[in-house]
C-alpha cells in the first residue's frame, strides 16, 4: 500500500461520522461562493490573492500581510477593489519580448505563407508530421530548431521561424527535403545566435 492511500483511507475513515454534511453543504441564500483547497505544500493561498479590503486579514497577518495596492514597491496588484495579487507574480514589463516577435510582423503581408492557411487534407498533415517528428528526434538541433513552424501545401512545405546557426538551419532544410523531396521546400528560416 503507497503512503498516499494510506492517508486518503484514514481521513475517509475520520470523517465518516460527520455523514455526509462533512463533504458539501447547501447554501443559503448568500452569495455564491468558490472554496479551493490546495493539497500542495509550500503556498499561502492569502498572500497569492490578497483580501486586501478586509481588515480582519491585517489583523490575522501582521507580520506577513502583503501591503494594499498603491502602498509601496512591494504592494499587491489590485483585481477588483477588494483582492490584489501578490506583487511577485505580475507579469514583469522590463522582459524581453521572444526572439521570433518582430520576425512575425511579415506574416501580415497578404502574399505570406502561414500555418493557418495549411488545409486538414491528409496528406499535408502527415507530411507535416513526419518533418516535425524528425526534426524533434534530432536532439542535437536547439530548441529553436525544433520549433520551427512547418507548413505542408499541396505537397510543399514551408519552414520559417529562428534557428540558431547556418549549420542548424541547413540541418532543418535536408530533413524537411528528405521527407517531402527536392524542390518541395521553401526555406524562410533566419539564424538567431544564441546570446
Amino acid at each position: 500500500m503507497r503512503r498516499r492511500d494510506l492517508l486518503t483511507l484514514a481521513c475517509g475513515a475520520a470523517l465518516l461520522p460527520l455523514g455526509g454534511g462533512a463533504f458539501a453543504a447547501e447554501a443559503s441564500g448568500g452569495p455564491k461562493r468558490l472554496v479551493v483547497v490546495l493539497l500542495r505544500g509550500a503556498v499561502d493561498g492569502l498572500n497569492v490573492v490578497i483580501p486586501y479590503a478586509d481588515a480582519a486579514y491585517y489583523e490575522a497577518r501582521p507580520g506577513i500581510a502583503i501591503q494594499k495596492p498603491g502602498s509601496g514597491d512591494d504592494a499587491g496588484l489590485d483585481l477588483d477593489g477588494h483582492f490584489a495579487l501578490h506583487p511577485a507574480l505580475a507579469q514583469d514589463q522590463s522582459s524581453p519580448k521572444p526572439d521570433n516577435t518582430k520576425v512575425n510582423k511579415r506574416d501580415k503581408a497578404k502574399d505570406a505563407v502561414t500555418a493557418d492557411q495549411q488545409k486538414e487534407n491528409p496528406n499535408d498533415r502527415q507530411l507535416t508530421q513526419q518533418i516535425r517528428k524528425a526534426l524533434v528526434a534530432d536532439k542535437s538541433l536547439s530548441t529553436y530548431a525544433h520549433n520551427v513552424k512547418v507548413v505542408a501545401q499541396a505537397g510543399t512545405v514551408t519552414l520559417k521561424g529562428p534557428v540558431r546557426s547556418d549549420d542548424e538551419k541547413k540541418t532543418v532544410v535536408a530533413k524537411a527535403e528528405q521527407i517531402a523531396g527536392a524542390g518541395k521546400v521553401t526555406d524562410e528560416l533566419s539564424v538567431a545566435p544564441a546570446k
